[in-house]
């Protein structure tokens, strides 16, 4: 590859990059209508007209731009060296039922913004939806298929929490819902090994 090749891949990287970190934002905000091909080119800083040179449609937009979500905001969450059942429960509670969290949704988890979305949704992302949700739930059981059904609750918990506390007008409810629902997972978190 020569030089000016070199630099033109890594620019279309870089732009790719910008469309992706964009439509994700979109995705967790407004949900798939927000992530039209207009507003988030836009956002990019770029032409309409450029988006075909990075993506086929605006389903593939949207289905990358949600493994990339993923791929930035869990590690967030569910990434840490845990030494026992109990520390990784309420260390995932602490980290996703936050004040930062409820209040950055277009900086939050991805799987919180689209579930109640999934019936209108494209064929597509629904199948890649629903695989990314069995991937993190085996992520949160840390791999161990009798923690599936702990982990079942917890994601409930995390995502029903955060979506709660998120559409209370009242500050002090949604705070105490982030507060019950963290308590209740580590309540959780009892259960031994």
């Amino acid at each position: 590859m020569t030089g000016a090749e070199n630099t033109r891949a890594t620019r279309k990287a870089a732009t790719r990059q910008r469309i992706l970190e964009s439509a994700s934002r979109r995705l967790r905000s407004e949900g798939l209508k927000g992530a039209g091909v207009n507003p988030v080119m836009a956002d990019a800083g770029l032409t309409r007209g450029s988006f075909y040179a990075h993506f086929a449609n605006k389903e593939t937009l949207a289905r990358e731009a949600f493994s990339y979500a993923i791929a930035n905001d869990q590690a967030a969450w569910l990434d840490g060296d845990d030494d026992n059942w109990s520390n990784r429960v309420a260390r995932l509670a602490a980290s996703y039922l936050t004040s930062a969290h409820r209040d950055a949704p277009e900086r939050g988890c991805a799987i919180a913004a689209l579930a109640s979305q999934q019936a209108d949704a494209p064929e597509g992302f629904k199948q890649h939806f629903s695989e990314t949700l069995v991937t993190t739930l085996m992520r949160i059981a840390d791999d161990r298929p009798e923690r599936l059904d702990d982990a079942i609750a917890i994601l409930a918990m995390l995502t029903g929490g955060i979506n709660l506390a998120r559409n209370l007008p009242d500050q002090a409810l949604s705070d105490r819902v982030l507060a019950v629902c963290q308590n209740a997972l580590k309540q959780l978190a009892d259960n031994p090994d």
